[in-house]
């Protein structure tokens, strides 16, 4: 994903984790978050709840999960748009192009 979106001219900073990424929003204030819900020190729910906080930059969030409840939480939490991390490129680069707009 990350080498698309560069090869497509967008900035992209990745980060490992919650803590990280919630630094790194504030510190850099991209124009879309790209969110994995599967992360390995915050839920990425709450990472929602405490990016909302504070922006309202666009959310897509990403999700290998197979059930709906972590899905609308992440509604409720704040995110603009779930899909699943087995999305094609284009698809994708369309939903980011979209909700990145939209902010």
């Amino acid at each position: 994903m990350r080498i698309n979106l560069r090869a497509r001219h967008y900035d992209v900073a990745v980060a490992a984790d919650g803590t990280t990424a919630l630094r790194d929003a504030a510190k850099l204030r991209p124009d879309l978050v790209v969110l994995d819900l599967g992360l390995p020190d915050i839920d990425g729910v709450e990472v929602i709840h405490r990016l909302r906080g504070w922006t309202q930059v666009p959310i897509i969030v990403l999700s290998g999960r197979t059930g709906s409840q972590n899905k609308v939480e992440a509604l409720d939490a704040g995110a603009d748009t779930i899909t699943w991390v087995a999305i094609s490129s284009p698809r994708y680069l369309c939903s980011a192009r979209n909700d990145a707009s939209i902010g």
